[in-house]
């Protein structure tokens, strides 16, 4: 158990630290935990070490940071609002254009799709948000999820009739699937970007190696 908490936690440093220095700080902090040092602390000098960079993204490179997050705000407005409502409905234009002969809203699809697209829309962002700000991209990343989850709880807060307030024994259930679960997507999405700008990096330096040499 301790093994894969260290793992997870010293992949967590390295995936949500940005720059030079993250190989450095999870050596040091590995250093500390051999010297005997708990996996509490060393969990609790990740999460510092996360939010200092994350700090320091935001106070160097502004300007990044906003750019992936209204680029992310804006793919969400345009994919859910338009391209969504199309691929939810694709069974009744189909329909409508006498392509199929049958159609019900109760079908599996008016069941499934809604939350596929959904999910699927909000990994998309996550995985914009990193492409487009490159060096500060998991900041980045965590700031827009971190905004969507604010927009979506002033939404439940402010809605008389949703499911929590309504049934105050499902508000905690309500809360933690509409908060977590969208961030989460989002989340995903950015550590496919991540990971995909981290490949191309690597390959770039290669090639240049490879000329100079």
């Amino acid at each position: 158990m301790k093994r894969c908490s260290l793992a997870l936690a010293t992949w967590v440093l390295r995936t949500f630290t940005a720059g030079p220095h993250a190989d450095a700080v999870a050596g040091d902090l590995l250093e500390r935990l051999e010297e005997g040092r708990s996996m509490s602390w060393f969990w609790r000098q990740v999460v510092s070490a996360m939010v200092v960079g994350a700090c320091r993204d935001a106070r160097h490179h502004p300007r990044a940071i906003l750019f992936g997050v209204v680029t992310g705000w804006a793919f969400l407005w345009l994919f859910l609002g338009f391209v969504a409502v199309q691929i939810v409905e694709i069974d009744r234009l189909l329909f409508a254009t006498g392509l199929v002969t049958t159609y019900s809203r109760w079908n599996l699809w008016h069941v499934v799709a809604p939350w596929v697209v959904f999910a699927g829309g909000l990994a998309q962002s996550g995985w914009l948000v990193t492409r487009v700000s490159r060096s500060t991209s998991m900041t980045a990343v965590v700031i827009f999820a971190l905004s969507v989850t604010t927009a979506l709880a002033c939404i439940l807060a402010l809605d008389p009739d949703s499911e929590g307030a309504q049934h105050g024994a499902g508000l905690w259930l309500v809360v933690g699937f509409w908060l977590v679960g969208p961030s989460s997507c989002i989340m995903l999405g950015g550590l496919l970007g991540h990971r995909r700008s981290r490949d191309i990096s690597h390959d770039g330096l290669g090639i240049a190696s490879n000329s100079r040499s």
